[in-house]
């Protein structure tokens, strides 16, 4: 067994030293794979941007199929109290469509 070994143990260390990490390319890669993932996210399941709504803007509530007027927003988020002929009502923004007047 007198063998003798080849190996890059002597080569190593200049293989070994630390490398640093470009922080500003690696920031960049992660910003576009998260973009890209919301992208493929909302695409698949059909995201669409909330309207703004304020008080005083006159909508279409679509499960009880009449207008209102936006009183005030509620205590949960994307809610708000509709003044409609029926009497004030709290809806989620996605039953209200706003209505252009003018």
């Amino acid at each position: 067994m007198n063998r003798k070994l080849r190996t890059l143990v002597p080569s190593a260390p200049k293989n070994l030293e630390p490398k640093l990490v470009n922080s500003e390319n690696l920031e960049e890669r992660e910003a576009l794979r998260k973009e890209r993932q919301k992208v493929n996210y909302d695409r698949r399941h059909g995201v669409r941007e909330h309207e703004t709504l304020q008080a005083g803007d006159t909508v279409w509530i679509k499960d009880v199929k009449t207008w209102g007027q936006i009183e005030e927003k509620a205590s949960t988020p994307w809610s708000f109290i509709v003044k409609t002929p029926r009497g004030p009502l709290r809806r989620n923004s996605f039953h209200l469509v706003k209505v252009e007047t003018g």
